[in-house]
């Protein structure tokens, strides 16, 4: 609840970066920072880096909390940022809720592609170790899942059990953090070369052919997700 109360202090902070350096470079840190963050945690509550210290466990895991927290926000800042900076009177409160259409959808469309990587192992095991258990304490253990195309990368000495499994998703949002933010944000992106905004003298550039295909794709993405749950209530 600490680490919780102290990333919720330094909300503040992302917003000025994005504000001084731009969506594009906020973007890039925020997601560059998580892709490290999650990877380090994965690696902590899966045991391969061991930490037999529950004190020094507990901080690192709260620090590394803190961190994501505030990478996740330069993230989102930014693109709120470029939404209303970037979209006309008329069109900021669709677009605006677009966004947040894709935050609630995403959730689900994240676990559907862990569950079609990894699939599904069934539940049970035995427990882990220090950090494995104090992670049950953290969050809510997920479907156990277990490794196919990614094998290779995840397999290791460490005792695998469904609970360890679950795990796995962390070290897939560290990989998605770096695809879907922060290629992007380079490739898409203008630079800010000074405080004064890139998009302050650009007219509004949203036309209605790009929210039907924006919510095209929230529909086939709800779909997907509904449809995902139903075969497996089926099952």
């Amino acid at each position: 609840s600490s680490a919780i109360f102290c990333a919720g202090i330094l909300s503040w902070m992302p917003g000025m970066v994005v504000d001084s350096f731009g969506a594009r470079f906020a973007i890039t840190v925020g997601g560059i920072g998580n892709s490290v963050h999650l990877t380090c945690y994965w690696m902590i509550v899966t045991e391969r880096w061991k930490i037999s210290n529950m004190n020094v466990l507990m901080f690192l895991l709260s620090v590394l909390g803190v961190l994501i927290f505030v990478g996740c926000a330069l993230v989102t800042g930014s693109v709120f940022k470029v939404i209303v900076e970037s979209c006309g009177k008329g069109t900021k409160g669709k677009a605006v809720g677009c966004a947040k259409g894709y935050v609630g959808v995403g959730s689900g469309v994240y676990v559907c592609l862990f569950s079609a990587l990894f699939g599904s192992s069934g539940s049970g095991g035995a427990a882990g170790g220090p950090a494995a258990a104090l992670m049950t304490t953290m969050m809510m253990p997920l479907p156990s899942m277990s490794s196919s195309s990614w094998s290779t990368f995840i397999a290791s000495d460490v005792p695998q059990n469904p609970e360890l499994n679950s795990l796995n998703f962390l070290i897939m949002a560290a990989v998605l953090s770096f695809l879907a933010a922060v290629l992007p944000a380079l490739c898409l992106l203008p630079k800010q070369t000074s405080r004064a905004s890139p998009f302050k003298n650009r007219r509004d550039g949203t036309r209605s052919v790009h929210f039907r295909v924006i919510y095209a794709g929230l529909i086939l993405l709800g779909v997907w997700v509904i449809g995902t749950s139903l075969v497996e209530i089926e099952e």
